[in-house]
């Protein structure tokens, strides 16, 4: 029994160890990314600067989940919505940009006759028979730095690479309907890491904008059930628009 408990916590131990190293690399590759980009556009900059600016934007995307493991959201569509807020740092190099955003996608499955789901609290596991409808949706705050190239006819068109990262607030729900307007018979929660890279093309009007973004999320390990779970992956496409003042 000691050698037994002996190997499980030096197990925990390297499971822990191996965490932490991989987080280290994600946060790592994230700011050699922007800085990469931010380097990568200097020879462009001069002829092409525009005065820093303040930009509310909405994306409305195509979203599709991966869920490495899981049975029912291994690979599922959904949609995604972001709402961002982003300014220009400096009026030396107003191409290098600042926001916040907070992202909403939704996926759903709709169950068999007498599907059964378990929870594993820890002390006790829940077990649900259902026949409705099941659904996971990440809520997704970040912090995001782009770089902002105009080009074109009056510096109208631009592309915008960049990179969020922040966190994948992952929920799990069991229910009546479609929609999710009934009450819901489970609900589950969990939270990990999550970095995206991403490419905006656009076109500036004086105030406002619209244009074409795609993106692709990775994120650490969720456990919502002993069926919804494993390494959270998401890729985006759609379209945006805002307002720059």
């Amino acid at each position: 029994m000691r050698a037994a408990a002996s190997v499980a916590a030096v197990a925990g131990k390297r499971y822990r160890a191996t965490l932490v190293i991989l987080r280290e690399g994600v946060f790592t590759m994230a700011r050699w990314l922007v800085i990469a980009v931010t380097v990568a556009s200097l020879p462009f900059a001069a002829p092409h600067a525009r005065a820093a600016d303040f930009a509310f934007d909405l994306g409305v995307e195509y979203s599709h989940l991966t869920l490495e493991g899981s049975q029912s959201f291994g690979e599922r569509d959904g949609l995604r919505i972001e709402p961002r807020f982003s300014v220009g740092l400096t009026q030396a190099m107003p191409q290098l940009r600042l926001g916040v955003g907070v992202g909403f996608s939704s996926y759903y499955h709709q169950l068999d006759s007498d599907t059964v789901i378990t929870i594993d609290h820890g002390d006790h596991t829940d077990v649900i028979f259902a026949d409705q409808w099941e659904s996971v949706s990440l809520i997704e705050p970040e912090l995001q730095v782009s770089f902002r190239q105009t080009f074109g006819p009056s510096d109208r068109w631009y592309v915008e690479p960049g990179v969020g990262v922040g966190a994948a607030v992952a929920n799990y729900s069991v229910w009546d309907n479609f929609w999710g307007w009934s009450d819901t018979h489970n609900s589950e929660w969990d939270t990990t890491w999550e970095v995206r890279p991403f490419l905006r093309i656009g076109y500036m009007w004086e105030n406002w904008v619209a244009g074409f973004e795609t993106s692709y999320m990775w994120g650490g390990n969720l456990d919502l059930t002993d069926q919804v779970r494993g390494d959270v992956r998401e890729f985006y496409a759609g379209g945006y628009f805002g307002y720059h003042w």
